[in-house]
């Protein structure tokens, strides 16, 4: 049996033929910018015993990236972050007019760092991508610095569950700054527009201002 395909069937054929090879070259061009990152929400302890670099004095160098790229993604770079916290209790203190010291000052250290799983696919090695993943950092510097001001903000603080109300403040910090930072993908489409990409680097730094 022999088919015969009328013009306008061709020209349909012809029609998503073109489309798809468009496609293909569209997300071949701009898998370059396309990248991912990842937040711990594990504040103290750390079960895998990563490796992790603290970097507070300068911005993001490509020799931070030391994972395996993961080629079964189509991300081109990954960034992993975490923060980490350790706190215990200089001295108890009571208020005036009351009894005893039911109130404790608590001694609060926060550190950001990236871990060694951070890893970036050679052949995209650029500044724009590198851009992209140092606005990621910037919101874990967000994170240990709002959740730092949200623990000066509860004093006083009670001696009998100071404890749970600072991991608890952890929590909803760490929850606020990943919505953002899903805020800060979704907008700048991973760092492919650079508009948007602008615009969030110059939100993020001003975020972290306003809380110092």
């Amino acid at each position: 049996m022999v088919w015969f395909l009328r013009a306008p069937d061709i020209r349909f054929i012809r029609s998503i033929f073109i489309k798809t090879i468009a496609a293909l070259i569209f997300l071949m061009y701009f898998e370059g910018c396309i990248t991912w990152t990842k937040s711990d929400d594990s504040p103290v302890s750390d079960k895998k015993n990563y490796s992790y670099k603290i970097i507070t004095d300068r911005n993001l160098e490509w020799s931070d990236f030391t994972g395996t790229a993961d080629y079964t993604q189509t991300y081109t770079a990954a960034i992993y972050w975490k923060v980490f916290y350790s706190c215990d209790s200089v001295y108890t203190y009571g208020l005036p007019g009351e009894d005893g010291e039911g109130y404790v000052e608590p001694n609060l250290k926060v550190w950001y760092a990236i871990d060694e799983r951070s890893w970036v696919k050679p052949r995209y090695k650029n500044d724009d991508v590198l851009k992209h993943e140092q606005g990621h950092l910037n919101i874990a510097k967000l994170c240990a610095t709002e959740f730092k001001k949200s623990v000066g903000y509860m004093k006083p603080i009670s001696r009998f569950n100071w404890k749970n109300r600072i991991d608890s403040a952890f929590y909803s910090v760490l929850k606020k700054c990943n919505t953002i930072q899903d805020m800060y993908d979704g907008e700048t489409n991973h760092g492919l527009n650079a508009k948007r990409q602008e615009v969030w680097d110059k939100k993020i730094v001003e975020l972290i201002t306003k809380l110092k």
